[in-house]
């Protein structure tokens, strides 16, 4: 490529836009379209899990509590007395 040839390019104002044009061409929908579901699908397992996770670990708060009531009600019951 000569100077001329150079200086001709940056003077043409379709040659970035062909250039835009030639770059978009290229660019598969499909693939991705396939692409961001997938990323979506993922994402929902994601959170899913995370849901499942934290529902697992209130569920485990939630026995050690009842148990912890229990248990401080039998020491109330025994030190404390009727009153």
């Amino acid at each position: 490529m000569t100077t001329d040839d150079k200086s001709s390019d940056q003077t043409h104002p379709l040659s970035g836009i062909e250039e835009l044009l030639k770059l978009l061409v290229q660019v598969d929908p499909i693939t991705l379209g396939t692409q961001a579901l997938d990323g979506t699908r993922r994402l929902a397992d994601e959170i899913f899990a995370a849901i499942a996770a934290f529902t697992t670990t209130m569920d485990n708060l939630n026995a050690t509590a009842t148990r912890l009531n229990v248990f401080m009600d039998r020491m109330q019951e025994r030190y404390l007395g009727d009153d």
